[in-house]
């Protein structure tokens, strides 16, 4: 006998025993560590850190439901921290625990010593709290903590300690945070439940369950099932514990089925066959609890409570005429039968319906809802919360029912009940439900399109417009382009709004819980899949919820009967709140599923699936795989068509495309023509082409024949062999030669270049060509002085002697006129300040401003300034100062300041009149004349020998020369420099186009722009390993090449410059 343990299967079990001690050890630790700085305070049951908050050690409140850190009474001392500064908040406040609110100071950021760890922690200032320090959320994140309890001290009492956060000891975030006043008075009405840890289980003589058959003198006899000796001492140890607990006892009776052992995780249990019983059981009638009226009345629920009753079934005695029909065998012991009602009878849940209707009065149903074991308990404020637990945990105990107090949830906002989550006023779908369907992976190969479109498809008479939507996808299908498949924008765009009209209305509906329900299931090898439905009144098939469930490395090697029976267990298991205690059909492809659950002799898997089935009230319908559409796909959505890891590429010749009409018309050429096809051959079915090309190594001859692929596998080979981890998404060649190590396919070149086009992480990621210098476009028209003002900041400077760190220029763009403003600080006020009473006041009021992005220029101040004088406000785009005038006359201005400021920087500020001067009376080339002539109308006398020299040229004006008395020289002057200016700009466009593109883009547009973003320690943020583009939306066109864009989900981003923007 060859064992199966595998020295590789050995390790690997070893692995895992050794991990899963290590987990065991470390929860050990945590559970048993006493942490010294957590304290409590006589007299007063909640817990306090002993820390450091900005070097001052305090006693802080630990504060889970506080969702900051907060400084609350004496403050004061804590805020002389020199190196934290304080944020005035105004207008906002904190809601505390007692419903109250608390008005906030400021914010400050501390430095929180605690356990040998220091966090830099955001603290609010709330004087008007009555605690120094809060240790809310946020602290407990950084520290990675979570409360921990253990079973010690008296019962109904909990010793709690800090521990770090481990698995599943993290607190829920859908419990209400309660005061401490509330705690204390939830902890009292948890104590009046009758537990399970106390009293043990429950034993009602409310009521008792009858089993009721036909032919009563005929009893059911069968032989118990075989098992190994582990296994066996696994069952024995269930006996004692059930015979410990009064569950079972010895029989006499001539009744006799089997049971089997299910195994799960540490807890085991026997579940009785009573498969036979069951089909000879009198059905019940009792009606179970109407759903659609329960969910009705939980409208404005706002605390919930759910019960969880241990064993519920067990705590229901069974009639002692009705035991016999229990009993059971097992190897090597007596026959047992039960005294309580077991798992898997037929009439179990509606004895169930019976016990709860008596046990919970009519008085309270408006606020506790049962449906068979859930017991849920809602209200819409905490007082009357616990006197509606009071009562319910009154009902318990009088019925002699026990809780499992642990797994029972006390004042949630929000649980999961029935398909829906219910709470925060509220009523909406559970998400579950549509999963399968809404995270549906984009088709990659015409077959899994053709897969989507079926499933779609099977509802498009509940879908308006089904066929113009699906289009753009079945385009992607059509012979030119199925050999190139490439989900177009359109077709991705159509494939997300069909996913979205399967999991919406009209398409998905409610359950209605007095028609008959239809689980529909399939599997395949790599999943399972299910859709819950119901017929109308027009017999269609109307969904209610989906699964779709990735079957793991295990569960592939199952058998098809298996893989079957494994997707029906699956599917109602996930929709048992619906079909539970109903009759329902489940829908299969395979007619053995039939077959299946009417065997005796069933063992292992599908021994323990078809005891888990049971207790359910269902029959099998057999359905063609042609019409079992839906669950197909969704079985299917998880297929990967390529193994892959960082080392290998590989394809998995188990996939059905190797057996397409396609392949096999291929293969059946080459098998008809070997003489004519000599680099052709056939191996194990498989086609393979001799090609020249190979990876550069010195490969042997063999070496040489290539894996001919599937055109449906081809461009998951491509993505893989670019996009891999130890591909790096290499270039064109090297993609390449991947692929040729092993593959062959005609086109195989095209394939690549198409794939690495289109891959957006290239896009992204590396230094592309694709940004090109748009064309340069006509200027702005300006008719007069100072219509047209240009202006920005230059700087900071060495601080000079007077305290100036920056220099304002204003240009005027008609004239080219410049300002030049030193100042001590780069703010709104400061520029309003110099407009206002250096332009506005006496060379007028402009029309347009333009500038760049600086803090200055985008404040509220500078925009109310702007608006009061009716000028418009133009910012150049991120990045692109070319867009802004005054840059040029920066660099003048810097050529004059180094050529006389030498080594003395400190006094850079006396020379900028100077620059001005110099500029205001240098000849321009753009106007021809100097800014002070084209201002004016007369030349700028620089030295008053000046005046004498003019006079006598008499190119002077005579002191009565004013505007008024010679508008046509004025008007000469401006129709000459607007002559010059657009001279000037058809020179530089001229010689600027030889380089640029005519670059266009539309509103709506999906674009890459340039990521400009800077490194930051602060935010662990490095430029080099960022994205260098970034994926936008343009939506909104400005001027000739400036584009306002959106990230994604179409929030603004800023405005950028056509040369930094190319289309995705």
């Amino acid at each position: 006998m060859i064992s199966k343990n595998t020295p590789n299967s050995k390790t690997r079990n070893l692995t895992k025993i050794k991990r899963m001690r290590e987990k065991a050890k470390t929860l050990r630790r945590i559970r048993n560590k006493i942490v010294s700085t957590i304290v409590t305070i006589k007299g007063d049951n909640r817990f306090f850190a002993q820390t450091k908050v900005g070097g001052i050690e305090v006693i802080a409140l630990l504060d889970s439901g506080a969702e900051a850190c907060c400084l609350g009474k004496n403050a004061e001392k804590f805020l002389q921290n020199k190196g934290s500064k304080i944020v005035p908040v105004k207008n906002q406040s904190i809601r505390t625990a007692n419903g109250g609110e608390t008005p906030v100071t400021g914010v400050i950021s501390l430095p929180v010593l605690w356990d040998g760890l220091t966090r830099e922690l955001e603290f609010l200032i709330v004087p008007g709290l009555q605690q120094e320090v809060y240790l809310g959320i946020d602290f407990w994140k950084e520290f990675n903590m979570a409360v921990v309890s253990r079973g010690a001290g008296p019962a109904n009492t909990v010793v709690s300690e800090l521990a770090p956060a481990e698995g599943d000891l993290a607190f829920d975030s859908k419990q209400h945070t309660l005061t401490h006043g509330e705690n204390v008075a939830l902890e009292k009405v948890k104590a009046q439940f009758p537990s399970f840890a106390v009293l043990g289980l429950g034993h009602t003589d409310v009521e008792e369950h009858i089993i009721e058959v036909e032919d009563e003198n005929i009893p059911v006899k069968q032989r118990h099932y075989p098992i190994s000796p582990a296994i066996q001492k696994l069952v024995y140890q269930e006996l004692d514990r059930m015979l410990d607990m009064g569950v079972i006892e010895e029989s006499n009776s001539s009744w006799s089925s089997p049971v089997s052992l299910v195994i799960k995780g540490t807890k085991n249990r026997l579940c009785l066959d009573a498969r036979k019983v069951n089909e000879r059981t009198i059905k019940d009638a009792y009606p179970l609890p109407h759903v659609d009226g329960i969910l009705s009345r939980l409208q404005n629920t706002r605390y919930i409570s759910a019960i969880d009753l241990k064993d519920a079934f067990w705590q229901i005695p069974l009639e002692k005429k009705s035991r016999e029909k229990t009993a059971f065998t097992v190897p090597g012991r007596p026959l047992y039968h039960f005294t309580v009602m077991p798992f898997g009878l037929c009439n179990a849940a509606q004895r169930m319906c019976r016990l709860m209707d008596k046990v919970i009065p009519a008085s309270l149903r408006e606020n506790v809802f049962v449906y068979l074991d859930d017991l849920l308990v809602c209200s819409v404020d905490f007082p009357s919360h616990i006197c509606l637990l009071e009562k319910v945990a009154r009902c318990l105990r009088d019925a002699k029912l026990t809780i499992n107090v642990e797994k029972s949830k006390f004042c949630y906002r929000e649980v999961r009940y029935l398909g829906y989550v219910v709470g925060d006023g509220c009523i909406r779908t559970d998400e579950n439900k549509v999963i399968a369907v809404r995270d549906f992976p984009e088709p990659k190969t015409p077959k899994q399109l053709r897969r989507f479109l079926g499933m779609s498809g099977w509802y498009r008479r509940f879908v308006q417009d089904y066929a113009t939507i699906a289009a753009p996808l079945h385009d992607c299908l059509t012979k030119d382009k199925i050999k190139r498949f490439v989900m177009t924008d359109l077709a991705k765009k159509s494939f997300e709004k069909l996913k979205q009209s399967l999991i919406s209305a009209p398409v998905l509906t409610h359950p209605d819980f007095n028609r008959r329900f239809y689980i529909q299931c399939d599997a395949s090898t790599d999943g399972v899949g299910g859709v819950l439905f119901q017929l109308d009144d027009d017999n269609n098939e109307r969904p209610i919820a989906y699964i779709s469930a990735k079957l793991n490395r295990a569960q592939r090697n199952y058998s098809i009967t298996e893989l079957e029976c494994y997707a029906a267990v699956v599917s109602v298991k996930r929709f048992r709140p619906y079909v539970e205690g109903m009759p329902f059909t489940i829908i299969t492809d395979h007619a053995s599923l039939k077959w299946l659950m009417n065997q005796k002799d069933l063992s292992g898997r599908l021994a323990r699936w078809s005891l888990k089935l049971q207790a359910y009230n269902f029959d099998i319908q057999h359905r063609k795989g042609a019409q079992n559409i839906v669950p197909d796909t969704l079985s299917r959505m998880h297929m990967e068509e390529l193994m892959l890891d960082d080392r290998r590429l590989d394809v998995c010749l188990e996939s059905p495309y190797f057996d397409s009409d396609e392949y096999n018309e291929l293969r059946k050429t080459v098998t008809e023509n070997k003489d004519k096809l000599p680099d052709m051959c056939l191996s194990d079915g498989y086609i393979y082409k001799r090609t020249q090309f190979d990876s550069g190594n010195e490969l042997q001859w063999d070496q040489t024949w290539k894996l001919w692929v599937p055109s449906e596998v081809r461009q998951g080979l491509v993505e893989a062999a670019h996009g891999s981890t130890s591909a790096g998404h290499g270039g064109i060649h090297k993609t390449l030669t991947r692929l040729r190590e092993k593959y062959y396919w005609p086109g195989m070149v095209t394939d690549v270049q198409t794939a690495l086009k289109n891959c957006d992480t290239c896009k992204e990621n590396k230094t592309t060509n694709a940004f090109k210098n748009p064309l340069m476009k006509s200027q702005h028209i300006t008719e007069r002085p100072f219509q047209r003002l240009y202006i920005d900041f230059m700087g900071p400077y060495p601080r000079t002697s007077d305290g100036n760190v920056f220099v304002f220029i204003c240009l005027d763009h008609f004239t080219k006129f410049v300002f030049l403003k030193p100042m001590k600080r780069a703010t709104s006020a400061e520029v309003v300040k110099f407009l206002e009473k250096e332009i506005f006041h006496i060379f007028g009021v402009p029309e347009y401003v333009h500038s760049d992005n600086g803090k200055q220029f985008v404040s509220e101040i500078f925009a109310n300034f702007l608006e009061k004088y009716g000028t418009k406000h133009i910012r150049t785009a991120f990045y692109s100062p070319q867009g802004n005038a005054a840059e040029r006359v920066n660099r003048s201005v810097l050529q004059i300041l180094r050529s006389y400021i030498k080594d003395n920087q400190k006094h850079w500020d006396k020379y900028i009149s100077e620059a001005a001067f110099a500029l205001r009376s240098a000849v321009h080339s753009s106007i021809g004349c100097t800014p002070y002539f084209a201002t004016f109308g007369i030349p700028m006398i620089q030295h008053g020998a000046s005046y004498e020299i003019y006079r006598k040229l008499g190119a002077i004006v005579s002191a009565d020369y004013s505007v008024n008395t010679k508008p046509d020289q004025q008007q000469l002057l401006r129709n000459k420099l607007m002559k010059e200016l657009k001279l000037a700009h058809e020179k530089s466009m001229k010689v600027y186009n030889t380089r640029g593109k005519d670059v266009r883009f539309q509103i709506g547009q999906v674009v890459y722009r340039r990521n400009f973003r800077q490194s930051s320690t602060i935010d662990s943020y490095n430029a080099k390993l960022a994205p260098k583009q970034v994926k936008c939306i343009i939506l909104k066109v400005i001027g000739n090449s400036m584009y306002e864009l959106g990230d994604l989900n179409g929030k603004k981003v800023g405005i950028y410059h056509a040369k930094d923007i190319f289309v995705a």
